[in-house]
């Protein structure tokens, strides 16, 4: 009985879709032959796409591949929203029905698949930021036929007792540091007949989603270095609370916010100087930025911020328990600049400005490794790092940087410190 009850209710909201959605712009007609769907499942290279197989029996004209790519003959909806209205009014569902349909950026055909010709891989990338959800729906309304309605296809495969097929979590590809779960950049500087110094960048955080587009996220970062004169030796262990909300206007220049408030411990390698903060932070994430670079990738994610706290153990008398205020704002930069599958050129760059509204100690490290305070003020804090990398392969790849400027606590500065060597990156995603 609770089936028969769950698909009357499916049917009922199927067809609502349909009139008020869709019915200026279908007809009805047989589909024998026409290009059909044959799964949808995430991109686990790109949170915010779609891969959807066709199943193509005659093959792809290049007028087919035309009508394929134009995103209005495609609609990926979220059919949770659909539940709420069965019982609003018709101004409410119209609005409901109108949040359910998610706006698409572009259509592109990936590949033909070489074990089976007749299939055709085509990515949907969305305007929405982060696809966390598992259960939207896809449909197609015109592919070759004007008058082909396709069936809605579930992204997520349903068993036969109606529950949802298990998803295995993996490791994928991710693009730089910005995007990366796990992010270790181990690198090398020095000159004939001088010593070699080497230095880490590591990132590591794991995303736990819980409702709708909220998040805990436990992060641990480190960057040091063996280089007494170059050394940002900074460390921080805190956990952040996410949430992103999506922008569905497409006159907007933004596809999302990410809004972060967290709690940290920042520290120098050596705990001899901690602070305790407060980080309330917006991101900006820009809608399709490709046509910046040749049509590459580009992200440009600017964010701001505030970071409230106090230091709670200090080497120097003078820096023992003071208060901290510091604004910042910054910008974490991609492109790419060529691919041929896993092997990516690209470049990032990441920046930071923080404007101490409270004095800070500047340290200065001596070369047998210890440090002296050697300025109490309020002086803007700036800290910059570039890299050309080349990944050989999904996680693995060649860096060469630089790094500018000034990280807490200790805030000592790397002066213009250029260095070269490997980088692991990667995310966690969901495999279908």
């Amino acid at each position: 009985m609770k089936n028969y009850l769950f698909l009357t209710r499916f049917t009922e909201l199927f067809i609502l879709v349909n009139i008020v959605v869709f019915f200026s712009t279908i007809g009805f007609g047989q589909c024998k032959d026409d290009i059909t769907i044959q799964s949808v499942f995430r991109d686990p290279t790109d949170p915010a796409s779609l891969a959807v197989r066709l199943n193509t029996p005659k093959g792809v004209s290049s007028q087919q591949k035309s009508i394929i790519e134009n995103s209005q003959n495609w609609l990926v909806f979220n059919p949770d929203a659909l539940g709420q209205a069965a019982t609003a009014t018709p101004n409410q569902q119209r609005q409901i029905l109108n949040d359910a349909v998610l706006q698409i950026d572009k259509v592109s055909i990936q590949r033909s698949l070489e074990t089976n010709p007749t299939l055709i891989e085509v990515k949907i990338t969305l305007k929405m930021g982060l696809l966390e959800k598992v259960n939207y729906l896809v449909q197609v309304k015109q592919l070759s036929s004007p008058k082909c309605l396709q069936s809605p296809t579930l992204l997520k495969p349903i068993d036969a007792s109606g529950k949802k097929t298990a998803s295995k979590t993996k490791f994928v590809k991710s693009k730089d540091r910005a995007t990366s779960d796990i992010y270790v950049q181990g690198l090398a500087e020095g000159a004939r007949k001088q010593k070699t110094f080497f230095s880490v960048d590591a990132l590591l955080k794991r995303r736990f989603s819980f409702g709708h587009n909220n998040y805990i996220e436990p992060v641990f970062e480190l960057k040091t270095s063996t280089s007494p004169k170059a050394d940002p030796d900074s460390a921080s262990l805190g956990i952040n609370y996410v949430k992103t909300i999506g922008i569905k206007t497409n006159s907007s220049p933004l596809s999302s916010f990410d809004f972060t408030n967290g709690i940290k411990l920042e520290s120098d390698t050596d705990f001899k100087n901690v602070n305790y903060v407060y980080q309330t932070r917006a991101d900006l994430v820009f809608r399709d930025l490709s046509f910046i670079v040749a049509n590459q990738p580009v992200d440009i994610i600017p964010f701001i911020g505030f970071e409230l706290g106090r230091n709670i153990k200090s080497p120097i008398d003078e820096a023992k328990k003071r208060l901290i205020a510091r604004p910042f704002f910054g910008a974490n930069i991609y492109f790419q600049i060529y691919q041929n599958d896993d092997k990516v050129f690209s470049f990032e760059t990441q920046y930071t400005r923080r404007l101490l509204l409270k004095r800070e100690v500047f340290f200065k490290t001596n070369d047998n490794g210890s440090f002296d305070a050697i300025q109490i003020n309020t002086k803007p804090r700036d800290y910059v790092k570039s890299s050309f990398n080349f990944d050989f392969s999904k996680n693995f790849g060649f860096s060469a940087s630089y790094e500018y400027g000034q990280l807490p606590p200790k805030f000592t500065l790397v002066n213009s410190k250029f260095s070269f060597g490997l980088l692991f990156k990667g995310k966690f995603g969901k495999e279908e």
